[in-house]
């Protein structure tokens, strides 16, 4: 997908934030800037945005992994403000590519963002529109923004969770500590990086 000029991203349906969001935008006045809407809309998520007040809003619908890897590089930043998260897979996708997020304060995401992203409420229209504009506008804070971001996504490796869920798992075992040392010397040796 080619985008001209900058663009704002947000994946999914980003769980029923696409009409707050699109708000938002439009408030934010960004000029020469798209918003570009990414995945699946269903019921549960918000379903598609109402055609009214779309200037500027691009409805990509679903985007194969080159295409939102490409997105992802020439965004402005990414927005994902969503309600609720079990994970948040996206902010972590975009800070590797090296855009600047911006989050809601769900502790999900918070919590994998590490800091590295800017936050407001999902709902917080306003302020919302305001970190939109700030990223837009001020260079120095998207090139601190991707650096941080690129260092707290450098942490979330397939090696570093299959750690965590080797160490989980060898937490509840009954064994003794010498088998529990071979099974961690047995799994961590044949661990790819």
């Amino acid at each position: 997908m080619q985008v001209n000029g900058k663009i704002v991203v947000v994946t999914g349906g980003a769980n029923g934030i696409g009409r707050a969001l699109c708000e938002a935008f439009h408030r934010a006045g960004l000029p020469d800037t798209a918003l570009v809407l990414t995945g699946k809309r269903y019921g549960w998520n918000g379903g598609m945005i109402s055609p009214a007040n779309m200037d500027g809003v691009i409805q990509a619908g679903h985007v194969n992994d080159a295409e939102l890897r490409a997105l992802y590089e020439q965004a402005l930043a990414l927005t994902f403000p969503s309600r609720y998260e079990g994970f948040g897979l996206p902010p972590v996708e975009a800070m590797t590519c090296g855009c600047p997020v911006i989050i809601s304060d769900q502790p999900a995401l918070v919590e994998v963002a590490g800091g590295a992203a800017l936050q407001c409420g999902p709902d917080d229209v306003d302020a919302l529109a305001g970190l939109m504009r700030r990223v837009h506008d001020d260079a120095p804070l998207r090139t601190k923004m991707i650096d941080a971001g690129r260092a707290r996504a450098a942490k979330f490796t397939w090696r570093a969770t299959a750690r965590i869920l080797l160490d989980l798992c060898l937490s509840f075992s009954t064994g003794n500590e010498v088998e529990r040392a071979s099974i961690k010397t047995a799994h961590v040796s044949s661990a790819r990086p």
